[in-house]
């Protein structure tokens, strides 16, 4: 048996290349726009939905690249004071573009925690790695000292139960006492 015949057409454009039937809609990323480099990888974000999108590469910020980014950062004086043109020029890697940098710097940034907003002081910045360790640390204190508690309670019940076991033999002894008693007052 044959197949019934469909009509294909085919949309081009330079990024993306679209086969459209009543049945199948395939989508081809042409090889160009998948470059790797060095340090880091440039991949293309292509949604069908949003083709204006399709042309922008996405970069993939590697541990060097972000090493590279936050030695950039302390060297110009810390998130507040670095600015995305400065942070680009001291990198100084070639595919990295201004928008790359805002929007690292703009989500680095937000990771940081202010600590006026927790307690009014502006003296130091915690990150969140930071605050991790510290809930980390108070855990570990409290497991620790449950744990103490808990050998504390151990040994006591230890001591009672040796308690308990002397008085049943004490009254296990007293027990055959008088039974001798009354057999020999018989």
């Amino acid at each position: 048996p044959s197949l019934p015949s469909r009509e294909v057409s085919t949309i081009a454009n330079p990024s993306t290349s679209v086969q459209l039937s009543s049945d199948v809609i395939v989508h081809q990323l042409p090889t160009q726009q998948q470059l790797s480099l060095s340090s880091r990888e440039l991949v293309a974000a292509t949604n069908p939905s949003t083709p204006a999108q399709s042309s922008k590469p996405r970069m993939r910020w590697t541990r060097e690249l972000h090493d590279a980014f936050i030695d950039a950062v302390n060297h110009l004086g810390g998130t507040e004071r670095a600015k995305p043109k400065a942070i680009l020029d001291h990198m100084n890697v070639e595919g990295v573009h201004i928008q790359h940098v805002k929007s690292h710097l703009q989500k680095y940034r937000s990771a940081r925690v202010k600590p006026e907003l927790l307690d009014g002081n502006s003296q130091e910045r915690t990150t969140v790695p930071e605050r991790a360790s510290s809930v980390d640390l108070r855990t570990n204190a409290a497991i620790t000292e449950a744990l103490r508690v808990q050998m504390e309670v151990q040994k006591q019940l230890h001591e009672q139960l040796e308690i308990q076991r002397k008085l049943q033999l004490k009254i296990e002894q007293q027990g055959k006492y008088l039974l001798q008693m009354l057999e020999n007052k018989n």
